[in-house]
């Protein structure tokens, strides 16, 4: 049987505390990371959003993505590419990243 130390356990303990810390860290961070996308207009559709940030080679498979698997728009799941996006939108598409739709300035 192994014994531990009042200072092993104490070190081991800041340890797991510290871990648990950053592990809160950050997923905090992750929930404000965002990559504006800029936009000219007053709102973008999602498939031309998606068309915007070039992540597809086609149109056809941001249709069939979106139709099948959906992206997170403002924290709801969301399948139809008409959806108006409009500046302040959260955007969050599974292995990709989150997006934020940012109004051009003076315009």
């Amino acid at each position: 049987m192994i014994k531990f130390t009042f200072l092993q356990k104490y070190n081991h303990y800041l340890k797991q505390k510290n871990v648990y810390r950053m592990k809160a860290i950050s997923r905090k961070m992750s929930d404000y990371m965002c990559e504006k996308i800029t936009i000219k207009t007053d709102y973008i559709p999602l498939g031309q959003f998606i068309k915007l940030i070039n992540i597809f080679d086609s149109g056809g498979m941001i249709k069939g993505y979106i139709q099948d698997v959906g992206v997170v728009v403002n924290r709801e799941r969301e399948h139809r590419r008409g959806k108006k996006l409009y500046p302040d939108d959260i955007i969050e598409i599974d292995d990709v990243g989150r997006f934020q739709v940012v109004k051009e300035a003076g315009t």
